[in-house]
């Protein structure tokens, strides 16, 4: 008798021990199988310096893409921006192209004795966006805001949206502009991703440096 209750005393004292031995097969069993999805990265981590470090957001919405390449800009984070954009390096579907507001191809000409490209392509996207980043040794701000004189085109597939730019660096501004951002779902997983950009000058501010012609200049 005298063993039967030692005996039933351990198994007492084991159940507490048990009992968290099996919630963390649970746990584990869990994690496993994806944490369910909690632990799906879904925001950047700060601070980037060009992608180090840095969770990529899930782009299952335009915003989620314009939200990738802001953040990129004021990150100056390579992998944050190209993020946001169709390459054809990575889905067939779609590749990225830019249009320069007409003055901004005029100056470029008169000022290099040189024509603008006809097209740029993500290719030239990935070759500029380092020398923006480069253009100033400090953080950036960057602002893009909705345009009250052109409301958003959203579709389930293809959405518009009109933003008006401003870029910063130190409290100089770096480009100051309107973008019509064309955004679509592509690839096969149908990620949220920047087609197209129409870059227009933006004649209510002074600063006439426009993101465009930022691209120009860094050829």
């Amino acid at each position: 008798m005298e063993a039967m209750r030692e005996s039933g005393r351990g198994r007492t004292r084991n159940r507490p021990a048990a009992r968290l031995w099996a919630a963390g097969a649970a746990l584990a069993a869990v994690l496993a199988a994806g944490g369910c999805g909690l632990f799906t990265p879904a925001e950047p981590e700060p601070p980037g310096g060009g992608g180090g470090g840095i969770r990529l957001p899930n782009l299952t919405e335009p915003d989620s893409a314009l939200y990738s390449l802001e953040t990129g800009i004021e990150k100056q984070s390579p992998d944050l921006y190209r993020h946001a954009i169709a390459e054809t390096t990575v889905v067939t579907d779609a590749d990225f192209h830019a249009v320069f507001d007409p003055q901004d191809t005029l100056d470029y000409q008169i000022s290099t004795g040189t024509r603008p490209p006809e097209d740029w392509t993500s290719r030239d996207e990935m070759s500029f966006f380092p020398y923006f980043a480069s253009l100033q040794p400090v953080n950036y701000d960057a602002y893009f805001t909705e345009d009250p004189a052109r409301p958003d085109q959203r579709g389930p597939n293809t959405t518009i949206l009109y933003r008006r730019y401003r870029i910063w660096a130190g409290g100089q501004p770096l480009a100051v502009g309107l973008a019509d951002m064309t955004f679509r779902r592509v690839g096969v997983n149908l990620e949220w991703k920047l087609v197209y950009w129409v870059d227009r000058r933006d004649t209510s501010a002074t600063v006439i440096r426009s993101y465009g012609r930022r691209r120009l200049d860094s050829l």
